[in-house]
């Protein structure tokens, strides 16, 4: 094989190897994605709950305190005896602190994030180890950690705190050389349009509210919430809709690709090689250097340079 020929080989390889990280919005070419090699060896990650419920901060021993609405709103003669007792702790907790008619959204008053430095923060989760960091950008009681503009001033922006705390952790832990992601909530408690018009939910408010994080943002990562029914019933499967996101969520390379790239890996540096072997060749020989081996050098050079960062 010539040098010309070889070149071309190298060409082709790399293209392919680069549409290789493509994918369509179909299960059959979704499947087909590889987990990202930078999860598979970050054995460590923060994830940070923070919302309203953080204000009273309260819950009984065992349960979550991010599931403080809830449990305020829950059935008081609920069968599960583990969320019965939660009712009457949190209840119990809230009227005595903050009085019976004290609404769960007026936590917005003392949402105040006083304490939150986003530059201490990433430097900390760094140095303990930590690869990826995690933040809630909402929970399933619809309050939002960015100034979303779908919430309805139901966000952090909209308080004493007037902060985009995720966009803030995400920058600092980003500027750390960490991987950064959220977590969202598919589905609320509070939304007038769920559960009982789903639809209506999914393609007027989730999915433009959840495409708006994602374009923002550019998570490495999303951790994500969907409610399951009781078994016999149907599954909700709204995350087969997220078509939108599908290049950030899921543009991970396959292990197909991944071959391509070794191979249009090898073929740069044996065509980088074969031009140094040239270039030197003339030299010993005090001859003139062919033209064509130094644009061999570099283009073998960029070709390998442009697989290794795509890799």
């Amino acid at each position: 094989m010539n040098m010309k020929s070889l070149l071309i080989v190298g060409l082709f390889w790399t293209s392919l190897s680069i549409a290789q990280k493509n994918y369509e919005p179909t299960w059959q070419s979704l499947d087909k994605r590889a987990t990202p090699e930078w999860f598979s060896n970050a054995k460590f990650g923060i994830f940070i709950h923070w919302g309203l419920y953080s204000v009273p901060g309260y819950t009984n021993k065992g349960t979550y305190a991010e599931w403080y609405w809830n449990a305020l709103n829950e059935d008081p003669n609920t069968e599960n005896l583990k969320r019965r007792e939660r009712h009457h702790a949190i209840t119990k907790f809230h009227n005595k602190n903050y009085g019976l008619d004290y609404d769960y959204a007026k936590f917005r008053e003392g949402f105040k994030a006083e304490l939150f430095n986003p530059k201490e923060w990433a430097d900390i989760f760094k140095r303990s180890g930590a690869k990826y960091v995690v933040l809630t950008s909402k929970h399933h009681d619809g309050f939002c950690l960015w100034p979303s503009t779908h919430s309805n001033g139901y966000n952090s922006f909209d308080t004493p705190a007037k902060r985009d705390l995720l966009g803030d952790l995400t920058k600092a832990v980003k500027d750390k050389g960490l991987r950064s992601g959220f977590y969202y909530s598919l589905y609320e408690w509070q939304h007038p349009d769920y559960p009982n018009n789903v639809a209506a939910y999914v393609n007027n408010y989730m999915l433009p509210q959840f495409k708006d994080a994602v374009q923002r943002y550019k998570p490495d990562i999303i951790f994500y919430k969907r409610k399951r029914r009781k078994a016999g019933k149907s599954r909700w499967t709204i995350y087969k809709n997220i078509n939108a996101t599908l290049d950030v969520l899921l543009g991970f390379s396959s292990k197909f690709s991944q071959l391509i790239s070794i191979f249009g890996l090898l073929v740069s540096t044996l065509s980088f090689l074969y031009g140094i072997k040239l270039i030197y060749g003339a030299l010993a020989g005090n001859i003139p250097v062919p033209g064509y081996a130094s644009i061999v050098v570099l283009i073998s050079f960029f070709f390998g340079l442009i697989i290794l960062y795509l890799s």
